[in-house]
Parts: C-alpha cells; structure tokens; sequence
C-alpha cells in the first residue's frame, strides 16, 4: 500500500519524521489495492514506488471466507441474504508485525477487470473500531470498500511468526440474476516503525460466489409410510417424503390422527386410536410450484374381550386366533387357550390376537380366594372397602406375642407405591392407609407382614 511522506520542522532543531498518510486508508488516500480493478493507474497490494514492499510474500498467508449466520463457509449466495465475509491472516515469517491494514471489495464476475461492477452491498455503520467503509471515488478507484481506519492490532500474538490478523464484517447478497461474483482482499502486516521497510509484508486473495437459482419446475409430491398402510388402531406411523424436483417446505394433513397436521419433512408417530380408513394427503412446495399426494390408511379395530370367573376357572369366547394368559403381569408358560384354570390367587388377564393380527390385553380378573403357596390366606385380615379410591382401612388380628408390623402396597409389576409400619396391641391392628390421588385406577397388592406371619391382599383402585 502506498505511502507519502510530510516533514515537520521542529523549534529546537530540524528533525525529520516520516509520517505514513495512508495509515487512515488507502482508499482515502487514493488508491483501491484489492486487485480487484485494472484500470486508473492503482496498484496491486504495495505494488510500486515508496511502498512496504513491492511484491506479495507467502510469508503473509491470507484466506477470505464468506459465511452464514453461525459461521458456515459457503460457495453460493442467495439474492439479498446477508452474509459475513472473513478476511484471516497469519505472519509465517521472521519479521515482527505488530499493526496490519487491509481492503476488500465485492464485484461481478470472477476476474479482475478494468472497470468491475460492485456486487451487493458492504457493511457502511456498526463496524469494528479501526474500520471503515469508503465509497468508490470517481477517477481514483471503482469498487467500493472496506478497510483499516487506522492502524490495527493483530486478532492473536504480538507480532512474530504465528501472528493473526482477522477482521470480519457483513456483506447483503445482490439481486437475483446476477450472477457470479467475487470477493477481493488485501492484507498489509507492518513493523509500524513509520517508514517504508521491506520488512513489511502483504498478500492478496481472492474467491468466488456463484448465485443460488430457484428450481426450474415445481415438485412432484411422493412419500411412503411405515411399518404398514394397513395397521392395527394405536401403531405409530412414520411419513418419508420422496417427492422430485427439491420441495423447500411440506404440508401434510392426517384428519383423524393423534396429529392433524405437520410441516416436518418427515413426520413420525402419527397415531390413529379409531379403525377406519383415512386419508393422508402431503402438499410439496418450493420456488417454482407445488403438488399434492394422497394415499389410503386402514386402521383395523384391536380385540376387546372380558374374562369370566366361575371360582379358579377363567375363561374369554373362542373367537380369537390366539391367547396368552398372565398373572400379576407375568407370562404364564404353556397357557395358550381361551380357558385357564387358576392355581392361586393373583390379577389374571389374557392377551389375545384377532384375525387382522391386532393384540389387546382382556379387563383383569381378581383371585382371592385360593391359597397363595407358603404365603398366608388373609382370612385373619381385612381390607375395606374393595374397590375404594385409595382410602381404606386395613384391620385384624395376627400372633399374639407380635409387637411390629410392615404394610407394602406395590402395582401389578411388582413397584412399590407405599411402605408404612404400625404398632400392633397383642396382635390386633386397625391402620387407615391413605394413597396418593394421582394414582391410576389399577389393581393393586397388599402385602402385610409380621415376624412370623405374611398376608396378601389384592385390591382395585376405583
């Protein structure tokens, strides 16, 4: 970057001190020194008489970088976006280069020309403190510009080799139609001993941005659904869209699911609770149009079945195409039919599968009558009332030499809701228990127990 030179004179005697005028700017000054122009004379970088140096040096690493919001590299833009343009330096040299300065310019097309056309337009207000913008000056320089103000402290290090110099500010894309454009720098790291030292060094770069255009023809709209367009009622369903052309938004309508609508690309657990036959329907936009898909669902009812007690015999209608019973929520190996003789007492359901494959649990069976293996019949306990809304009382007589007792209420997977222990009067209790309100409506399980003895006692939660 060229310098001039002013001599002071002072009172006590004739001194000479050389004055950088450019050290507010080239482009103040005169001269645009991106590279970017061939015409009105300016140099390249410090290119010429009474400069830094007069050649670029490798020593001086310079890289230019155009990002999106959150510092993404691009190598398109798209018509009045605003990017960051991102001008990195770094000293790869011996020399110390404590200040540096710089220029960059945007303009059309991806080479240097005698008169470019600017592209865009440069941050004006709000930059960084040394930095400014200049506006082209008619016969001294074509582009406009960004550049040092004053002279400026590096980003990282004093100056020695591993120095960084980096500035960034904003640049708004142009209109659409365009085209190619180009980003041009320079960076100027000096010694800042106010004189023209070759021990100055800079270097130029340069990148290019080709222009974002919208899709020529509008989407063609396409999905598929999984696991299945025919489903029992309760699956979740997974849309994919497919569609051609590069759709930029998705509308979708699902009436009669858990989600009516989705503007994701790709909507998951889409749920219908109701058998029936829906209607998917999937909207594909982008610059250039839009199109429209539909495909059919069916939504096959789940079995619903209720057990019948007669004594330890349960049993549902034979009308299902298979049957699994549980007790207290555990599988019970080898009982496969719509019968089941229970051996002791417990909360017994049955899973069964109707013709279109759907699986649904029956309502629960409460057996307490039976004996539970080494576990004591409740006949010396009683529990009421039965069903109840999560109060009830809990009286009885156990051992007379027992002093201490332990009430557990646990779930059908065997959680445990409620731990209490009560004082017991020779053997005899009465405890009123009460549960949390935001418990579901379930069956549950007592289970009360002294030193000696054990009690179970289910109850249903109404």
């Amino acid at each position: 970057m060229k310098k001039r030179n002013v001599t002071f004179f002072l009172a006590l005697g004739i001194s000479y001190l050389a004055f950088v005028s450019y050290k507010t700017g080239p482009a103040n000054n005169g001269y645009d020194c991106t590279g970017a122009e061939t015409g009105l004379g300016n140099p390249t970088g410090c290119a010429g008489a009474g400069c830094h140096g007069n050649t670029a040096t490798t020593g001086i690493t310079l890289a230019v970088e155009v990002d999106t919001v959150g510092g993404t590299p691009v190598t398109q833009y798209k018509p009045g976006v605003t990017y960051t343009i991102k001008i990195s330096g770094t000293n790869t040299t011996a020399n110390i280069l404590p200040k540096y300065g710089f220029q960059a310019a945007v303009i059309k097309g991806s080479a240097a020309v005698q008169t470019p056309v600017n592209a865009g337009t440069l941050q004006q207000a709000g930059l960084p403190a040394g930095v400014a913008y200049r506006s082209a000056s008619p016969g001294n320089y074509v582009c406009n510009i960004v550049e040092h103000s004053s002279p400026l402290n590096p980003t990282t290090g004093t100056g020695g080799n591993g120095t960084t110099y980096v500035q960034s500010f904003t640049w708004t894309a142009p209109a659409a139609g365009t085209g190619t454009v180009s980003v041009w720098a320079v960076l100027n790291a000096v010694n800042n001993d106010l004189t023209n030292s070759s021990a100055d060094k800079w270097n130029t770069n340069h990148i290019s941005l080709t222009e974002m255009v919208a899709p020529a023809a509008p989407p063609v709209a396409l999905f598929s659904v999984s696991p299945n367009d025919t489903i029992c009622a309760g699956t979740p369903l997974s849309f994919t869209d497919q569609s051609y052309n590069t759709p930029t938004s998705w509308s979708w309508t699902f009436t009669g699911a858990n989600t009516p609508t989705s503007t994701s690309q790709n909507p998951t657990n889409i749920i219908y609770n109701v058998a029936g036959t829906y209607t998917v329907k999937l909207t594909a936009t982008n610059g250039s149009g839009s199109d429209t898909e539909t495909h059919v669902i069916k939504v096959n009812a789940l079995p619903s079945t209720t057990v019948t007690v007669a004594g330890a015999n349960l049993s549902v209608p034979n009308t299902f195409a298979s049957y699994q019973w549980y007790r207290n929520a555990a599988l019970i190996n080898g009982a496969t039919n719509n019968t089941y003789t229970a051996a002791s007492n417990g909360l017994y359901f049955v899973k069964v599968t109707n013709a279109s494959g759907c699986v649904n649990n029956s309502d629960t069976a409460n057996i307490t009558t039976l004996a539970v293996g080494n576990i004591a019949n409740s006949k010396d306990i009683s529990l009421y009332p039965n069903p109840n809304e999560g109060i009830f009382t809990l009286r009885g007589m156990t051992g007379m030499n027992e002093n201490t007792a332990t009430i557990e209420i646990s779930d059908v997977t065997g959680r445990i809701i409620k731990t209490e222990k009560l004082k017991l009067d020779n053997g005899a209790f009465e405890q009123l228990v009460k549960l949390d309100n935001s418990l579901a409506k379930a069956f549950y399980i007592v289970k009360f127990a002294t030193a000696s003895q054990r009690y179970v006692i289910p109850f249903e939660k109404k």
